[in-house]
């Protein structure tokens, strides 16, 4: 399972354990270390019911030992993405600049296709006051400056530069179809990252990708301090990998 959400990793448990499949959980998102992450990514009420769980680091391993996980149901793999070779150089000039989105709700790909994914998320929760509802549309004001800021970004350097685009997983690319920017649809992002000479992100663990294949990182987080903030991500370790410029300008 890549998670233990309610909305995703959750149904897939409950089929497993109707079923009599053995069941691996391995968050998608990893090294977590502060209590609040922790609660949120290994849930007490359920994560029991994990055959076996993968996490990334020992603060992992030890918070579930503490919440009476068996040690031996319990591996250290690190993150299972990380296998790619690549190293390059430092760039000595800047020509190509990936982004990297960490967007997910107005633009996901897991829906009927001939149902606008925007919709789909304005009515999936009918309790508009439930923390399900006020995230996702909070989120989806979040992702809207995203693409803002990057907008500004790409005019202010006025055609400089050539701007490259990775969607997240969990993104329909087609979504992002313009003239501005070109949009990756490679299936790797070692392949990504071998295109670009920095990458400018917030909250995508692919940070570590760039930082192990010796990419540059500009994170947008002090430039998006005013937009929505999920606080679970606050202590995200991705996120600190990067130089964070004030403004846009700088």
């Amino acid at each position: 399972m890549p998670n233990a959400y309610e909305t995703c990793g959750l149904p897939i448990l409950k089929f497993c354990k109707d079923n009599k499949i053995k069941s691996i959980l391995h968050n998608t998102e990893g090294f977590h270390t502060d209590a609040k992450s922790l609660k949120t990514y290994f849930p007490k009420k359920i994560i029991n019911d994990f055959d076996k769980i993968f996490v990334w680091c020992d603060d992992e391993k030890k918070y579930l030992i503490r919440n009476g996980i068996l040690a031996k149901k319990i591996i250290i793999t690190g993150s299972l993405r990380y296998q790619n070779k690549l190293s390059k150089k430092f760039p000595k000039k800047i020509r190509n600049i990936g982004i990297l989105s960490s967007n997910k709700f107005m633009s996901g790909r897991f829906g009927p296709k001939n149902e606008s994914p925007i919709i789909r998320q304005i009515f999936r929760w009918s309790d508009e006051k439930s923390f399900n509802a006020i995230h996702t549309f909070k989120f989806m004001h979040y992702e809207l400056d995203f693409i803002k800021e990057i907008k500004k970004i790409i005019f202010l350097t006025k055609k400089k530069y050539n701007f490259i685009l990775r969607p997240h997983p969990f993104e329909d690319s087609n979504f992002y179809n313009n003239k501005n920017f070109k949009v990756d649809k490679s299936y790797n992002i070692s392949k990504f990252l071998s295109k670009v000479d920095l990458v400018l992100n917030h909250y995508s663990s692919a940070s570590i990708d760039a930082l192990l294949s010796k990419v540059p990182i500009i994170s947008l987080e002090k430039i998006l301090n005013k937009s929505y903030k999920f606080k679970d991500l606050d202590n995200f370790f991705p996120i600190h990998l990067a130089f964070k410029p004030k403004n846009v300008k700088e």
